[in-house]
C-alpha cells in the first residue's frame, strides 16, 4: 500500500480516455479571476441548486440576502456583504476561488462542495447581486 504520489506533488495527468476524479490543480489567488472561467450557464436549475447550497453553507455568516448579516456574523469579524460594489465587479472566478480556498475568517468549502456545486453557488450569488 503506497501513495500514488508524494506529499506536495501533483498527480500525473490523466491518460486519454481515463475517467476524471475531479482533481483540480491549484490556482494562485492573483490568477483566479483570469483562469477560473464559469463553465456552468446560469440556468434556472443551476441558480436553484446554488440557492439550496447557499442556504446550507453560506447563510449562517452571509445571511439570506448575502448582506453579511447571518446569525453567526454577529460573533465574528466583518463578514463580506456580497452586494458591495467590489464584489459586483469581481469575476466569477474570484468567488469560486474564495469558496474553494476560504479566506482569513471564512473556512474553505472544497470538502463540502464539488466543483460543479461551487459554480452553482456562484450563479446564485450573481442572482443575489441583481436583487
Amino acid at each position: 500500500n503506497q501513495p500514488s504520489f508524494r506529499a506536495q506533488e501533483d498527480p500525473r495527468p490523466l491518460a486519454d480516455g481515463a475517467v476524471s476524479s475531479e482533481y483540480e490543480a491549484q490556482v494562485a489567488k492573483a490568477d483566479a479571476e483570469k483562469v477560473l472561467i464559469n463553465p456552468t450557464p446560469a440556468t434556472q436549475k443551476s441558480v436553484e441548486q446554488g440557492e439550496k447550497l447557499f442556504r446550507i453553507y453560506c447563510t449562517p455568516c452571509h445571511g439570506m440576502a448575502g448582506l453579511g448579516d447571518g446569525p453567526v456574523a454577529a460573533k465574528m469579524a466583518k463578514v463580506a456583504n456580497l452586494n458591495d460594489e467590489k464584489y459586483r465587479k469581481a469575476a466569477d472566478g474570484f468567488f469560486y476561488y474564495i469558496i474553494r480556498y476560504g479566506t482569513e475568517i471564512m473556512p474553505p468549502q472544497a470538502e463540502n462542495l464539488s466543483p460543479a456545486e461551487r459554480w452553482h453557488v456562484v450563479n446564485y450569488i450573481r442572482k443575489l447581486e441583481r436583487k
